[in-house]
């Protein structure tokens, strides 16, 4: 892979650089102090890994102060690689990233999380490895000669790909102590809870021998008490016999009472019946007298009645009296041949006329528009109108009074002669009544003596309703006296056959002592009771304890396993450490890199040769025959082994990639190491050409006449 195009827009110090670059060759990025050599070749391996933290601070800080708000930020670079164009550019401002291939199988993918996997795949190198081999920052060139052993041990692993092995040492550390915390300690336990177990069992023999004797007692104190309670039951239901034969005694006088009181009830019943039957005709012949008592009383009162009225009405019409006739009465009008209606009616209609015709002559009229007389005489015909016309109006005033006085006449009149006719009807109807004959008193008994026999005969029929109900009563508390008779003689024969069924009785002196017997049954229980609890429980705790037990013994033998297979874990943890099998095959790599590294060493025309050593570096086998440490070697021959083992590295690991960026490889060299390595660095870009390898490098040298392209930042 080369880079042959590279652009940084507001990065750092550029605000929008383009860059091309040799390929393959040697290049060179040369320019004042400040001028961004190092941050160009930084930009290019951030736009390559996206890791922008090869400069201090976060990753915002690389943006150029030059930037505006809105400028974006960009670095983006052109790589070839196996016949493929790459394009690949990642922002700053705003975020985001792009990676397209141009070639055979083009690909776009704007993903960051994508890229860098999809970039390693086409090129086969990690990003590790292009931060470690191929992008040298200043002052790291020759870094792998300065670490300690077990740092360096690390790097090779990493380089070697077997940094998995120390991955894998630390995960099975972490697995062996979180192994080791859980593996129980049960062997205490164990023999605590097993002598739990016996001292249990023990306990538990005492209390089944205390139970069975607990038993045995509790079944004589039962025999006692049965015996005590059949020897109460019988007392108790000979008690009861006598009680029932006195209860039975005592309700057959009652029923013989009830019977007597029936009988005599049943007699009296009859006697008043008979009594009623004969005084019945008595008691409706006079309910019959009463009733002609009461039509002479309504009589005699309702001719009083008819008196009074009678005296009342013809005094109202001796006092009633005609009204007067008017001395103008006229008629009503209804005869038509009536001169002084027809008189009446001819004034009215003339006095109408003449007022008609007076208010048709105003102020301003000058003729009459009757007879057409004018002047004077028109002022006399006007006033034989007026004359004429107040006259008239009297004369229907009189006759409207007369008409008036005389209709009110005769509504007087016909009130009157319909009062007058009412109250000679109804004296008429009066006279008629009293003149019919009156009710004749009756004859025989009184009222008062009617009264006292009907009184009689109704005192008789409620003594014997009275009666009859007393029979009801007596009659019903006869049936309920045999019931109860009945029940208890059922009650007896039940008590005769309960007795009938309990054992034979016993003395006195037996039932005391069975007495005696059973009064510790309720402590005896509570102690038989309390034991049986006490060895559920033992039971249960022996039951938990030997699960217990079971699984503490199950947990040994796991624990067991387990301690074989930590064993098996120390094993590995053994093979796998940095001194063990990962150093043996990163030994066994670098020897197989170093003589790749000995025929640099020759073409870079150097003045010794390596080994490696147990602790994984290099040892210089000068001419002369002097043996030197690479870590003691000058900086000039530092530089040259640092070259050497990464062109070499680049060959076995990147042979793809083709591509060494180095920054200031020459940074602190006196003038006889620059002068020598000016010498490697003809002998490099021979064997960039002969190896297709592109190097770009960041330099302060000017007079390096050996580069294919010198790029100079100003």
């Amino acid at each position: 892979m080369w880079v042959t195009e590279a652009r940084l827009q507001y990065f750092c110090q550029h605000r929008d650089r383009r860059v091309t670059f040799a390929a393959p060759g040697m290049n060179a990025i040369i320019g004042r102090n400040g001028a961004g050599k190092s941050n160009l070749l930084k930009g290019i391996y951030a736009a390559v890994t996206g890791d922008f933290g090869r400069n201090d601070g976060v990753k915002t800080d690389n943006i150029s102060q030059y930037a505006a708000a809105a400028d974006q930020s960009i670095v983006s670079v052109v790589m070839e690689h196996a016949g493929s164009s790459i394009h690949l550019s990642r922002s700053l401002r705003p975020s985001r990233c792009r990676l397209e291939i141009v070639g055979e199988h083009p690909v776009v993918i704007t993903k960051a999380s994508e890229i860098n996997d999809v970039l390693a795949s086409v090129i086969g190198v990690s990003a590790q490895l292009l931060s470690d081999y191929i992008f040298v920052d200043q002052w790291s060139i020759f870094d792998f000669l300065s670490l300690s052993p077990a740092e360096r041990s690390r790097a090779l692993q990493r380089l070697f790909k077997i940094d998995v092995a120390e991955k894998l040492w630390q995960l099975l550390g972490k697995h062996r102590d979180a192994v080791t915390a859980q593996i129980p300690t049960t062997g205490v336990e164990r023999d605590i809870i097993s002598k739990r177990i016996a001292s249990s069992a023990d306990e538990l023999i005492k209390l089944e021998e205390k139970i069975g004797r607990l038993t045995d007692e509790r079944r004589r104190a039962y025999a006692a008490e049965r015996r005590v309670k059949d020897h109460e039951t019988r007392v108790e239901v000979e008690a009861a016999e006598a009680s029932i034969r006195s209860k039975l005694s005592l309700l057959a006088g009652q029923l013989d009472i009830d019977k007597a009181q029936l009988t005599v009830l049943l007699s009296d019943e009859e006697e008043l019946k008979r009594k009623l039957e004969i005084g019945q005709p008595a008691r409706d012949a006079a309910c019959r007298a009463l009733a002609d008592w009461a039509r002479y009383e309504a009589d005699r009162h309702t001719r009083r009645q008819e008196e009074v009225e009678l005296f009342e009405a013809e005094r109202r019409l001796a006092r009633l009296a005609a009204p007067n006739k008017p001395s103008t009465y006229v008629d009503d009008g209804s005869d038509p041949n009536s001169t002084w209606w027809r008189e009446h009616r001819m004034r009215v209609a003339r006095k109408h006329a003449l007022e008609s015709t007076v208010a048709g002559l105003g102020s301003d009229a000058t003729s009459c528009p009757l007879c057409g007389a004018t002047g004077r005489d028109f002022a006399c015909r006007l006033a034989d109108y007026v004359e004429e016309l107040s006259r008239l109006t009297n004369l229907v005033l009189v006759g409207e009074t007369a008409i008036r006085a005389s209709e009110l006449y005769r509504q007087e009149l016909a009130q009157y002669t319909l009062q007058a006719a009412g109250l000679r009807e109804l004296v008429s109807s009066l006279k008629y009544r009293l003149s019919v004959e009156a009710e004749p008193i009756p004859a025989g008994a009184s009222q008062e003596e009617l009264k006292s026999i009907i009184d009689e005969y109704a005192r008789l029929e409620l003594l014997l309703r009275s009666t009859a109900s007393s029979i009801g009563g007596v009659g019903k508390a006869c049936e309920c006296t045999s019931d109860r008779i009945r029940d208890a003689e059922v009650a007896l024969a039940a008590a005769e056959q309960k007795r009938s069924v309990l054992p034979p009785a016993i003395s006195l002196e037996e039932y005391a002592e069975a007495k005696v017997a059973i009064r510790g049954v309720d402590r005896l229980l509570l102690e038989l009771n309390a034991a049986e609890t006490k060895a559920v429980d033992l039971r249960a705790a022996i039951a938990s304890d030997s699960e217990l037990l079971c699984e503490l013994e199950r947990r040994a033998a796991t624990a067991d396993i387990e301690r074989e297979w930590l064993v098996q874990v120390d094993t590995m943890r053994a093979a796998l450490h940095r001194d063990n099998l990962p150093r043996l095959i990163a030994q066994r790599g670098l020897e197989e890199i170093h003589g790749a590294v000995n025929d640099l060493l020759v073409q870079l025309e150097s003045p010794f040769s390596v080994t490696v050593d147990d602790s994984l570096s290099f040892v210089a086998h000068f001419r002369d025959g002097r043996v030197v440490p690479a870590g003691r070697l000058s900086g000039g021959e530092k530089v040259m082994l640092a070259v050497a083992f990464r062109v070499a590295v680049n060959s076995t690991y990147a042979g793809d990639l083709g591509l060494l960026c180095l920054d200031e490889p020459m940074a602190g060299l006196d003038e006889g190491n620059v002068h020598g390595i000016k010498t490697a660095l003809e002998r490099l870009q021979a064997l960039s050409k002969a190896r297709g390898l592109q190097v770009i490098m960041v330099t302060h040298e000017r007079s390096l006449p050996f580069f294919d392209k010198v790029i100079d930042l100003g």
